[in-house]
């Protein structure tokens, strides 16, 4: 079997998401399905420790992703607000 890293894709028709508390201990998990005949698609963009931030834009563009104008003036906008 072939090893995950950056960039990989995952096709699954359900799965869980995990919340976690800032101690690491797990307080509430959802169950999602895809619709009938549908099947959710997942980018690894990396991995991060947990509790941490992630810069799922900085890892998209280290993929080779580039936003369109529109895209890369609302995330230039929402830096701005965050700074």
């Amino acid at each position: 079997m072939d090893d995950m890293h950056p960039g990989s894709v995952i096709l699954t028709s359900a799965f869980n998401r995990q919340f976690f508390e800032e101690d690491g201990k797990e307080f509430a998990r959802f169950g999602y399905k895809a619709p009938k005949g549908k099947a959710f698609v997942f980018v690894l963009l990396g991995a991060t420790e947990k509790g941490k931030s992630f810069d799922a834009v900085a890892a998209l563009k280290a993929l080779g992703w580039q936003p369109d104008a529109e895209t890369a003036k609302a995330l230039a906008e929402s830096e701005a607000v965050s700074q």
